[in-house]
């Protein structure tokens, strides 16, 4: 059994990064689709500080309130931005073959016997995406939870693949906002399951997954995977890693803090999507 965390470079941990250094550099948010209205890019927030920052990031090239992204840089634009918050511009040095992100030792697991299983973010973004069937797309589906004869034994319905994934992040990094959330005409509803008032995250969400897994980890384009909510009827999501941080001796579950982390250190931590 081998595992690793790269602590620091989950989706939304890069997002955040990713949004920072544009801001930053006053520069226009490659991965929003063209056409969106800069004044929908946050959630209003409560604090007056948080607003007036927000409303800063919302505004790529110095846009007022009310204009929208015309400067689309489609999939190529965002990967840029991706690969330099994943360190992939600059690779560390190997010193244990074969490496994966930072130059940390990662096995090639996907050449190994059994079934390449993804949750969480892939996931939702796979089904937000259109790679799921209309069977297996709901959460907690029957063909889910009647898995329980082991992953080698079901059918997959789904047969999502690394290049499955960057061909659907290419076709949203290309659409317009019109294209994305359109309710009628040609096309409408392809991209119903998107979160309602996230739609603009998914050509950043499919791009990070699809470069993490195909230059981050080296996955070959042609693997498949599949992309799960549950095995067996029970969850499968982030919470394996605080499993491992807990049997490491690196912390402990503190109930007053509602369940979150207490580490070592003295610090508190709670687990992310």
């Amino acid at each position: 059994i081998y595992t690793h965390s790269y602590l620091g470079l989950g989706l939304d941990e890069v997002r955040s990064a990713f949004k920072a250094r544009t801001l930053a550099a006053k520069a226009a948010d490659p991965c929003l689709p063209a056409g969106f209205p800069t004044a929908l890019a946050a959630p209003p927030s409560e604090s007056p500080q948080d607003q007036q920052q927000q409303q800063q990031q919302q505004q790529p090239d110095g846009a007022k309130p009310g204009q929208s992204v015309e400067q689309q840089r489609g999939f190529a634009g965002c990967l840029e931005g991706v690969r330099r918050e994943l360190g992939l511009v600059e690779p560390a040095t190997c010193v244990e073959r074969p490496c994966g992100l930072r130059g940390v030792h990662q096995p090639s697991f996907w050449r190994e016997p059994g079934v390449l299983v993804a949750f969480e973010h892939f996931r939702h973004a796979s089904a937000a995406l259109g790679l799921l069937s209309e069977a297996t797309q709901g959460p907690a589906s029957e063909a889910e939870t009647a898995w329980s004869a082991g992953l080698e034994d079901k059918p997959w319905e789904d047969r999502l693949s690394v290049a499955r994934l960057r061909a659907a992040a290419e076709e949203v990094c290309g659409a317009r906002w019109e294209e994305i959330v359109a309710k009628e005409g040609e096309g409408a509803g392809k991209y119903g399951r998107m979160r309602q008032g996230q739609e603009h995250e998914y050509c950043f969400r499919a791009t990070y997954l699809w470069a993490f897994l195909a230059e981050g980890l080296g996955v070959p384009a042609d693997t498949e995977f599949k992309a799960l909510l549950e095995l067996q009827g029970v969850d499968i999501d982030w919470a394996l890693g605080m499993l491992l941080f807990v049997a490491a001796g690196a912390g402990r579950i503190d109930p007053d803090a509602g369940g979150g982390l207490e580490s070592s250190a003295g610090g508190a931590a709670r687990g992310g999507g």
